[in-house]
């Protein structure tokens, strides 16, 4: 009984937290304040492109860029992961963002999915990224 009520305790405790890695390079260029965003999706995915274009007013010719990443229905055949594996907590896909000053990297978001990327998912990161870097 007393192991039962540590993993639920546990799962409280972690289980609904955001689960991103996040990454700030080049403190100091960081600091300065962002004024404007490039955006390059890669796979192109329109819904990911929209999803951002709500969010911010993104400019071609900015020097900032943020380029976007993601990937869905990752499948491993490793037996490494077999634990994960069993019960179905393996990520089948994965969102990034990357944030480059020029070709200066600044800040990098990470964040291991189930699924395919959402509208939600992508929302979640630009604001963590916002709030971050405070633009």
């Amino acid at each position: 009984m007393r192991k039962i009520l540590y993993f639920f305790l546990l799962f409280f405790l972690f289980g609904c937290s955001d689960n991103s890695i996040t990454k700030k390079y080049k403190q100091n260029l960081v600091d300065k304040q962002i004024d404007c965003l490039s955006m390059l999706v890669f796979p192109p995915d329109q819904g990911i492109e929209d999803s951002l274009n709500k969010l911010y007013d993104f400019n071609d010719s900015c020097n900032y860029k943020l380029q976007v990443s993601k990937k869905g229905g990752i499948i491993c055949n490793s037996s490494h992961n077999l634990q994960k594996k069993v019960l179905n907590n393996f990520p089948s896909g994965y969102l990034k963002m990357n944030l480059y000053s020029g070709n200066i990297p600044l800040y990098n978001y990470y964040i291991d999915l189930k699924n395919e990327p959402t509208s939600s998912d992508v929302e979640r990161a630009f604001s963590k990224i916002r709030e971050e870097l405070h633009f």
